[in-house]
């Protein structure tokens, strides 16, 4: 069945678990003492509020997830989406130094802000296939891209340390592209700006 939950908070080690139909956060979520947040959804999983993390975000179970909140670690703690994403605001991740991962699509006209650094790695499939973000900043270690990323606006790529491997296509609608360190180009790849700019700060 149906759940909805307003503002969660916690201290207890085991974090917070939520397994069921759809669900609905609608306030913001806080952990403390290394808490995870861990989210098994066959129905649709919506998020509205921001999330405040000392432990993992795991999302899983099948049900498509429709987010406008953001997720912050305290430390460093990884975040997954199992599942298809659709943002519905502009929306920031910050794993401080751990993996982000999407296995799913994200879609919606809206910003994505990543930050995965010093150590994290992030993987994107495709991005902004069926409603293309307007933009997305992704700064790490490393980054794998699975597919394509269609913005309306900027795509900035930042290295803290590691290499941008590059691979796919990417399509900025007439904005800029930037690479903020060293690429590495790991498979074909196309950046179509329609006279946007295209800049590299490093070796590529």
């Amino acid at each position: 069945g149906a759940a909805s939950y307003g503002a969660l908070n916690t201290s207890a080690a085991a974090g917070v678990s939520l397994t069921g139909g759809a669900i609905t956060l609608s306030g913001a979520v806080t952990t403390a003492n290394s808490g995870p947040v861990t989210i098994v959804n066959s129905g649709a999983l919506t998020i509205a509020g921001d999330m405040t993390l000392d432990g993992a975000f795991t999302q899983s179970g099948g049900g498509a997830v429709s987010t406008g909140g953001d997720i912050t670690m305290s430390s460093a703690a990884a975040i997954l989406f199992t599942n298809d994403v659709t943002l519905t605001g502009d929306v920031s991740y910050n794993s401080a130094g751990a993996d982000i991962t999407f296995s799913g699509d994200i879609n919606g006209a809206f910003g994505l802000t990543i930050d995965s650094c010093v150590d994290g790695t992030v993987t994107l499939n495709d991005v902004g296939q069926t409603v293309e973000l307007t933009t997305v900043t992704v700064s790490t270690d490393d980054l794998v891209t699975l597919g394509t990323i269609s913005t309306t606006g900027l795509q900035s790529f930042i290295s803290c340390g590691g290499t941008i491997d590059l691979c796919g296509t990417y399509d900025t609608g007439g904005a800029d592209f930037i690479v903020t360190g060293n690429a590495d180009l790991i498979c074909d790849t196309t950046i179509i700006t329609e006279g946007g700019l295209i800049s590299f700060t490093g070796t590529v």
